[in-house]
């Protein structure tokens, strides 16, 4: 009888651990960097980028005009030497780099030197369009994220986050920054349906 009891509380006791054990890998999982994004330092993609950080804890690189790069991870922006970037992302052992926003956003030129200083082979692609909404949806659907674009377009929406980014939903650390600039440099952008851009 007591060994049944004990086999009994056993079995609990095993059936508990995974049952608690399965969402704290899941968790763990999501923490351990697999994509970086890159973006310019523009109103859309910062948006984009924050709302990715906050939901998925993954790491984006911010490209800023005057050329200088911010790494943005969940706690700590750490300003990042051009001669410092192979090993930076040799180290973050990535599966994937996503470049958000056409030439106009991170330019033909930073992509090479990606592709150049990206001595582990990781993919590299650029995603992009006049609707950043879509943008958004596309990235929820090749990265698996549930809920990015749903996020964004809050984020979007919520007109006090031009004049105060730090109140971006779900909320991340974020540390003062210069502001992302409206449009890019490189060309006229035109505002698109979904009020991305607008001013």
């Amino acid at each position: 009888m007591l060994k049944r009891k004990l086999a009994l509380v056993m079995l609990i006791a095993v059936c508990g651990c995974g049952l608690f054990a399965a969402p704290w890998s899941t968790h763990n999982a999501r923490r351990t960097p697999q994509t970086l994004m890159v973006i310019g330092n523009y109103f859309s993609p910062y948006v984009l980028a924050e709302t990715y950080l906050g939901l998925t804890n993954q790491p984006y690189l911010r490209v800023m005009q005057d050329g200088k790069l911010y790494l943005v991870l969940t706690k700590v922006i750490r300003e990042v030497a051009p001669q410092e970037l192979t090993g930076i992302i040799d180290s973050l052992n990535l599966k994937r780099i996503v470049i958000i926003g056409d030439e106009r956003f991170v330019s033909p030129d930073f992509e090479k030197t990606l592709r150049k200083t990206n001595i582990k082979a990781t993919p590299i692609l650029r995603i992009y369009g006049e609707n950043w909404l879509r943008v958004a949806e596309e990235l929820d659907f090749l990265l698996n994220v549930g809920h990015l674009s749903r996020n964004f377009r809050e984020n979007l929406q919520d007109a006090s986050i031009r004049t105060n980014p730090a109140k971006l939903k779900p909320l991340p650390r974020q540390k003062k920054a210069d502001a992302p600039a409206e449009a890019p440099a490189a060309g006229e952008v035109k505002a698109p349906a979904d009020a991305a851009e607008a001013k």
